[in-house]
């Protein structure tokens, strides 16, 4: 009934603002810096710049003094972009399902539910997902971790694991970021932009930056209802 809607509603938001207070944590920022090459993004980033301060000036050029130009992007912007290709292409994988942990064999069997070890219960898993290989017959767990330093060892997931490494990366790199958790299952990362001066959303998965409406467009997701989870605030973006 309505009570028990509320009651549900409510464990999640809660289980959100804990998602996102859980960035805030040194020992897993530092973690976070430990795995990222930084000082090759920003090399990157310097570049990405320089690219679009040349773009913006042709631009200019070509229009005239009067005209308004395209921004040249700022660095830690460009940083941003790098970031997300890299945590992309190089550091995180999909996961629909495990290879067989045994022989590697890739089309496992989904069994079913399995009951979270003390270990996995430790980096925050609330479920396990077990599969059987139907060549050696072997069990492969794969825990749902929420615990965003966990993630950076596994390194593999979907949309949830993603976005929540990521945004860990994010708040490692100095970023005023939030975690999104839309109703309907999917969730993504918005960074604070201060050249720009607004929210602007990254889909790690996608290394898509500041495209919002990639899911009602792009995928044809009706998406429903939308909060963003900040360290200061919980906030209703839909």
């Amino acid at each position: 009934g309505e009570h028990a809607r509320r009651v549900a509603f409510g464990a999640r938001l809660e289980s959100g603002v804990r998602t996102a207070l859980a960035f805030e944590d040194p020992a897993a920022r530092a973690h976070a810096l430990s795995v990222v090459p930084v000082d090759r993004l920003e090399a990157e980033a310097a570049a990405l710049v320089a690219e679009s301060e040349a773009a913006a000036n042709a631009h200019d050029t070509e229009d005239g003094d009067d005209a308004a130009g395209a921004k040249p992007l700022s660095l830690e912007d460009a940083v941003l972009l790098r970031a997300l290709r890299w945590f992309k292409r190089e550091f995180f994988t999909w996961c629909d399902k495990p290879a067989c942990k045994t022989c590697g064999f890739k089309d496992v069997r989904h069994e079913g539910m399995g009951e979270p070890t003390a270990e996995e219960r430790a980096h925050d898993a609330g479920r396990v997902e077990t599969y059987r290989c139907p060549l050696c017959q072997a069990v492969t767990r794969f825990p749902r971790y929420n615990d965003a330093r966990k993630l950076l060892e596994t390194r593999t997931g979907r949309c949830g694991e993603w976005a929540n490494a990521f945004t860990l990366v994010c708040r490692a790199l100095g970023y005023d970021a939030r975690w999104c958790l839309d109703w309907t299952d999917h969730v993504w990362t918005e960074v604070w932009s201060v050249s720009q001066r607004r929210w602007l959303h990254c889909d790690s998965c996608e290394d898509v930056c500041d495209k919002p409406l990639l899911y009602d467009k792009g995928w044809g997701k009706r998406l429903t209802y939308v909060v963003a989870f900040g360290k200061d605030e919980a906030v209703d973006v839909t």
